[in-house]
């Protein structure tokens, strides 16, 4: 989330993000919630659009998805800023509603009248990789930078074709990393923006990999807890993908959430 220096916005944010540094959900109540609450309040009354952005990044601090959603329907009726729809798609991802933003995500990542850019890292995180693909072919077109992301790019236009070889939408796509969520939710964790590993040779099907920051032994109830919801809910990746979890420092964990 980009603020300028030494502004109310920035001085709000600097306290959310020391609030939110293990990981975890935090506790209603203290002083500190309480005293950050009452400044964006304040905010709100000064710059409605950023105040209702940090009110919404303030309740995802504890999980409260509802009032994301009133705080963010708030955002949306008083601007469609580029980079204020990045940092909502930001919070929706850190909590593992992809369903939530696709539409804002198509919206903000469209090179006609958006940021590809910048969009682009949330691209995997909220199952767009069918529209992302096309808006590759477009900033192709229209000659936009994307240098650094080559990688990146080749690894969703390969997920892409295998989506649409499966005829699987990016919707479905969605609905399945939204039980993802679900089950990081429920641990009273926020969710790190996912790993797309695909094979670099004869490709047949991609994994989406979220890397928790916990005990490898933790990691078999997370994937558990998955598969039951993807049982439940009809919604499995079948040959074309699949989606884990797996902890920091085991083979696919390389990294931190």
């Amino acid at each position: 989330m980009a603020t300028s220096q030494n502004t109310p916005e920035k001085r709000i944010l600097d306290i959310l993000e020391g609030l939110r540094r293990n990981g975890r959900f935090v506790p209603k109540g203290s002083i500190e919630w309480h005293r950050v609450g009452f400044q964006i309040d304040g905010l709100i009354n000064f710059n409605p659009s950023q105040g209702w952005l940090m009110r919404g990044l303030w309740h995802s601090l504890m999980g409260n998805t509802q009032d994301i959603h009133n705080s963010i329907r708030n955002v949306y009726r008083l601007t469609r800023s580029i980079p204020v729809l990045l940092d909502v798609i930001g919070i929706y991802a850190s909590h593992g509603m992809p369903s939530a933003v696709t539409q804002v995500y198509a919206y903000a990542a469209n090179p006609d009248h958006g940021d590809i850019q910048h969009a682009l890292p949330y691209a995997v995180a909220t199952g767009s990789l069918k529209q992302t693909a096309e808006y590759l072919d477009k900033a192709e077109e229209k000659g936009i930078d994307l240098a650094g992301f080559e990688g990146l790019i080749g690894k969703i236009r390969t997920a892409a074709g295998i989506l649409n070889t499966h005829g699987i939408t990016d919707e479905k796509l969605a609905r399945h990393l939204d039980l993802a969520g679900e089950v990081i939710r429920k641990a009273q964790r926020f969710q790190g923006l996912p790993d797309l590993h695909v094979p670099t040779q004869d490709p047949a099907g991609f994994l989406i990999e979220y890397v928790v920051d916990c005990e490898p032994a933790e990691i078999f109830a997370f994937n558990q807890s998955l598969s039951e919801k993807e049982r439940a809910t009809g919604i499995t990746g079948s040959h074309a993908y699949h989606v884990v979890f797996t902890a920091a420092g085991t083979p696919l964990g390389i990294r931190k959430s």
